[in-house]
């Protein structure tokens, strides 16, 4: 074959593709080939240009055919599919702002606890230990019992003479 056959044959396949007169590839070639063979490039332009004519004519012949039914019920499917995506997206977006409040509260809680692990177990036992004592020594202040270390005794308690032998008694 000729070069030129070849790249004419090429660019008619291209345009068969381009308007759709061909499903595939091979076919747009095969049709390319005959027409090639019978030289008749020029009314295949014709025969396109027709075919775009009725193309268009269908088009506008198809949007007269809707009816006000059917274009009332294409946008209310419309409207209904955005009306739920619009839903889908705002769902999402309150999860995001969930998930970053959650996550702002985390990284407010590691800066506040930003000591090191055994730091603050040793702390909680140190506050335990104060808290205990200190609980211990409310309750006994509260019941009014003393302690023999405590020092808490009245007078009548002790008398210096159980202290002090002086003699017979």
């Amino acid at each position: 074959m000729d070069v030129e056959k070849i790249q004419r044959i090429n660019q008619l396949a291209v345009d068969l593709m381009k308007q759709g007169l061909a499903t595939d590839r091979e076919e747009a070639i095969r049709q390319a080939e005959r027409l090639v063979a019978r030289d008749d490039y020029s009314s295949l332009n014709d025969t396109i240009k027709n075919v775009e004519a009725d193309a268009r004519m269908e088009s506008k012949g198809g949007e007269e055919d809707l009816s006000q039914e059917k274009i009332k019920e294409i946008l209310e499917k419309n409207t209904a599919f955005f009306v739920k995506k619009i839903k889908e997206f705002q769902e999402q977006l309150k999860s995001l702002q969930d998930e970053m409040a959650a996550l702002r509260r985390n990284v407010a809680e590691r800066s506040i606890n930003s000591r090191p692990p055994n730091m603050e177990m040793k702390e909680n036992q140190e506050t335990k230990e104060a808290k205990a004592d200190r609980t211990q020594k409310q309750e006994m202040s509260a019941k009014g019992a003393s302690h023999p270390r405590s020092g808490n005794y009245a007078d009548s308690d002790v008398s210096i003479e159980k202290f002090f032998y002086c003699g017979s008694k």
